[in-house]
């Protein structure tokens, strides 16, 4: 049932799209009421089989060894306000706990169109990129179930989201295994649900990780009722300096990582994953996903002309 509502509204959306002249509208699209009922009922729906765990001190501790899943997307467009995209599903192995760099065991990307516009500050970018994840992991779960990762670790938000839902919400719940949330940038939910300066939220952020300690973390709190809902992280880059100068890479960002519960996990177990797979500042499954979307779309590009 729920498969047939999210055709309906993806259908809708995309035979007003072709209606219009102009074919960079979809970046000033606006969802119907209609719409944003339909999506709102998929979350809804989704919600109640979503499993968020209590922290405990076993948390901190991980079990070896293990699988980490990275998933990612890489669009052909000059933006992410493009219609074909590059999915690509990576699994990293971790056997022991001083093993820095995991042996990818699984990688596999394909050409997708993605079938929803970019729809900034709506709340719903799990409608754009959620199907080609899932469609992607199911296939290896399908037919190489044995590699199904103890963890998948998504390029996004989970429950730091304005609705407590975001994408890797909605890819964990759909594909119910152990799902987190790791964004690269900060969404000021207080100015989207409040009103206010998305600049002056970003300074009062940039303040308070002032005096964030590597290896630790900030909280960070939903403006309705205050939940602990995600962290501020800083990954501990110097651990691997001998890395690093293998890689004859440079020093790597100091920018915070967002991490929130996806599906199946605690926040603190969110965290001791992301922290553990950073070899640089993106966790290594999402970064190897990373690479091999962009190489792959700069192919077919090639291929194309």
């Amino acid at each position: 049932m729920m498969d047939k509502v999210f055709r309906a509204i993806r259908h809708k959306i995309k035979r007003r799209l072709l209606h219009t002249t102009n074919s960079f509208s979809r970046v000033n699209y606006k969802l119907s009421d209609w719409d944003k009922a339909a999506f709102l009922k998929i979350e809804n729906d989704l919600k109640p089989s979503q499993v968020c765990y209590e922290n405990s001190h076993e948390d901190t501790e991980i079990t070896y060894p293990f699988l980490v899943g990275g998933a990612d997307l890489s669009y052909f467009g000059p933006n992410d306000d493009c219609d074909q995209a590059v999915v690509c599903y990576v699994i990293a192995q971790y056997r022991l706990a001083h093993q820095i760099k995991p042996e990818i065991i699984y990688r596999e990307w394909k050409k997708v169109d993605v079938k929803f516009p970019y729809l900034q500050g709506s709340g719903f970018f799990w409608a754009r990129e959620s199907e080609p994840i899932i469609d992607i992991v199911k296939e290896q779960m399908l037919h190489e179930p044995e590699k199904t990762p103890d963890y998948l670790l998504i390029d996004g938000n989970g429950m730091f989201h304005v609705r407590k839902f975001g994408l890797a919400c909605k890819v964990g719940t759909q594909l119910n295994i152990p799902t987190i949330g790791v964004a690269k940038s900060y969404d000021c939910l207080n100015s989207i649900l409040n009103g206010g300066d998305y600049t002056d939220e970003q300074l009062i952020l940039k303040e308070h990780l002032k005096d964030l300690d590597i290896g630790g973390h900030l909280e960070l709190k939903h403006p309705s009722d205050n939940e602990v809902i995600g962290y501020a992280l800083k990954p501990d880059f110097k651990r691997f300096d001998h890395v690093h100068l293998h890689f004859n890479y440079q020093e790597p960002s100091q920018k915070p990582l967002y991490v929130s519960v996806g599906h199946k996990v605690s926040l603190l177990k969110a965290k001791t994953v992301a922290l553990r797979t950073c070899m640089f500042r993106l966790p290594e499954p999402i970064r190897q996903a990373d690479i091999i979307s962009r190489n792959a779309v700069r192919s077919l590009k090639e291929d194309e002309e």
